[in-house]
């Protein structure tokens, strides 16, 4: 039975074994992904330290992991804007089909802006026009109606000497006729 035991014994040290070997195995594994993961983040701040080195020739900058967090904003200032600095920030680049975009939409409206008031001053300019040309209408129609008129036919006709129209100096009468007609026509004869 003792030799039972010490079988048993064999296999406890025997998977202990195995699950230190796992252990370290699997220790190795987090340990190399430790590391890749620690070069890459070196990998990065190197080239942000160029590239900031580029950027600033002047000022040395010492970037930690908390300013690598800091949004491009921080950044901005009047000079940077003025001399267009900005537009290299990664917002910009992100963004520049929509701010393009934006860029064409204002022209379009600016123009249509501009086509529709010219629309507008010319629609205006046409209506005082027709008012006008209403009312010289209506003013020669007028002065046709007034130059027709029989008392100013006749002044006009003597004032050029015209001998052939002659003036009525008889009332008018009417004409009537049937009946009554006849017996005017015997009352006539009569006389």
């Amino acid at each position: 039975m003792v030799k039972k035991n010490s079988n048993i014994d064999d296999e406890f040290v025997e998977i202990d074994v195995q699950d230190e070997n796992l252990d370290d195995e699997n220790t190795l594994v987090d340990e190399e992904r430790r590391l890749k993961k620690e070069q890459e983040r070196l990998q990065k701040q190197a080239i942000k330290r160029v590239r900031d080195y580029d950027d600033n020739d002047d000022s040395d900058n010492d970037n930690d992991d908390d300013e690598e967090e800091d949004d491009e904003f921080e950044k901005i200032t009047f000079k940077n804007i003025i001399g267009g600095d900005i537009l290299q920030s990664k917002f910009f680049l992100s963004k520049i089909m929509f701010i393009i975009f934006c860029v064409v939409l204002m022209l379009l409206y600016t123009g249509n802006r501009y086509g529709s008031l010219q629309d507008i001053i010319t629609i205006d300019s046409l209506k005082r026009e027709l008012v006008k040309m209403h009312n010289l209408q209506v003013t020669k129609a007028s002065e046709r109606m007034n130059k027709s008129r029989q008392s100013n036919i006749e002044r006009m006709l003597e004032e050029q000497g015209d001998t052939m129209m002659l003036k009525n100096n008889n009332p008018p009468y009417s004409l009537v006729g049937g009946q009554d007609s006849d017996e005017e026509e015997e009352e006539d004869d009569d006389n």
